[in-house]
């Protein structure tokens, strides 16, 4: 088997941003926090170019304290995850963001979101409207799962001051919130990095090597003559579709299940 460059990747939430408020409307940088502990969780930037919006975050794992890095570039359509201490990049384009096209297998048969609005309220000074996100999803083993999310956004500046899963994780907020310009070499790859793109077949191509379609008819033999071996791998992707997971937290918790399918 081919081994995974990219093993462990600490993706912000922050992204989810672009999905909420496609249209952004200002430049700005900021630092999110906790709400309660005031830990910080990650830094942003957004540079809001009409027609090519950019978006910077950089996290710290708080197990290892490896960093890592995400932009997302609108005239590219991609996401490009890099690794500082590796000096590794990969690109990963949108169209790839669902569930069934990373791991490059029929996982999630369809998915639907509902979108309430619960009333105006006040984050580190800014008066929000605070949505509730309903999201049902109907995977291939038959079962259904849903999940909920909530956002507040600032909507004169059309930017989320704050999310949260609905009832048991501890809200995120915006803090040191700056408006402006911000420098042009944030959504830069730097040039002494090295890198990949997310082949068609997704993480399962990039691991294995095969095409799309022979891995998923690699998967459904394994899932007749290994039931008990493959109950444990469906029992991840159950786990990694976890609705109330951002797609950016799926793609760390896929790739972590395939470095330990790549060891065995």
């Amino acid at each position: 088997m081919k081994r995974l460059s990219f093993i462990t990747l600490c993706l912000s939430v922050t992204v989810t941003t672009l999905a909420q408020n496609p249209v952004q409307t200002v430049s700005y940088s900021g630092t999110e926090f906790y709400k309660y502990s005031k830990k910080e969780y990650a830094k942003i930037w957004m540079q809001a170019d009409p027609g090519n919006l950019k978006s910077r975050s950089e996290r710290k794992d708080e197990q290892t304290g490896e960093l890592s890095i995400m932009i997302y570039r609108q005239d590219s359509a991609k996401m490009y995850v890099l690794k500082p201490e590796k000096k590794t990049w990969m690109a990963i384009g949108m169209a790839q963001m669902n569930l069934n096209d990373l791991m490059g297998l029929n996982v999630e048969k369809d998915r639907t979101v509902e979108k309430k609005f619960l009333g105006l309220e006040d984050v580190n000074g800014y008066e929000c409207h605070h949505y509730q996100h309903i999201s049902t999803s109907t995977l291939n083993t038959g079962t259904q799962e849903t999940g909920c999310t909530n956002s507040w956004v600032y909507e004169p500046l059309n930017v989320q001051m704050q999310y949260s899963n609905c009832g048991y994780d501890e809200p995120i907020y915006l803090g040191n919130f700056q408006q402006g310009t911000q420098p042009a070499h944030l959504f830069e790859i730097p040039d002494d990095y090295t890198g990949m793109s997310l082949p068609a077949g997704g993480l399962m191509e990039m691991i294995t090597g095969k095409p799309r379609e022979q891995n998923q008819q690699d998967v459904d033999v394994a899932k007749k003559s290994l039931q008990d071996g493959f109950q444990d791998i469906e029992n991840q992707m159950k786990s990694i579709d976890d609705p109330n997971k951002s797609d950016q937290e799926k793609m760390m918790d896929a790739l972590k299940m395939l470095e330990g399918l790549n060891k065995k």
